[in-house]
């Protein structure tokens, strides 16, 4: 192989790569925590449903994430609809997607 075909080959790869390199999409990442409305910091559990809704099990109750806003599940002395602890330890999504 002689140098012209080096220098090509070198440009050809090098264009692949960098070509390659540009079809990923720019991920962004943001770190959740109590300061932006989640009940605890220690969580134990996670789990995205089949809406896309983050649910986080802490040691002080259950939080939904919908990209936006945080909402908070706690136990409530005689509401049996409630949750009966504020410790989570483990969250599963039903067959029908009910969370």
């Amino acid at each position: 192989m002689n140098f012209s075909k080096k220098k090509i080959l070198f440009l050809i790869i090098f264009l692949l790569s960098a070509l390659t390199g540009r079809a990923e999409p720019d991920l962004e990442y943001k770190q959740i925590t109590n300061a932006f409305g989640l009940s605890n910091s220690a969580i134990n559990c996670i789990l995205q449903d089949s809406r896309n809704i983050m649910w986080f099990g802490t040691w002080d109750g259950l939080n939904s994430y919908d990209s936006k806003n945080f909402k908070i599940y706690m136990p409530e002395p005689g509401n049996l609809q409630a949750i009966s602890n504020n410790i989570i330890r483990d969250i599963i999504e039903e067959k029908e997607g009910i969370s």
